[in-house]
């Protein structure tokens, strides 16, 4: 892979990532509360809800446990991209 190409994956990875942690700064400096995904019995639906940040270990806890096979993948995908990479 060319040094342009792996820059603009990159980018187009962390550009978003930065995005959302300027987002969720911005919203706990004006309300005092952290943007968070609400876990919700309906799979297809994401609800993002303030949390205190008392609240938040126990909802980011169990939103991790929700993301796990989803990290895993990624992380799958990385290694392939790598072993590509390498050849």
């Amino acid at each position: 892979m060319s040094r342009p190409f792996r820059q603009g994956v990159l980018a187009g990875i962390f550009a978003p990532i930065a995005f959302i942690a300027a987002f969720c700064m911005w919203t706990y400096r004006f309300t005092g509360r952290l943007p968070l995904p609400v876990v919700d019995d309906d799979d297809e639906q994401l609800t993002i809800g303030l949390v205190t940040p008392e609240d938040a270990p126990a909802v980011w806890d169990a939103w991790r446990l929700r993301l796990e096979p989803l990290w895993a993948r990624i992380r799958a995908t990385f290694e392939a991209l790598r072993a590509i990479g390498a050849d």
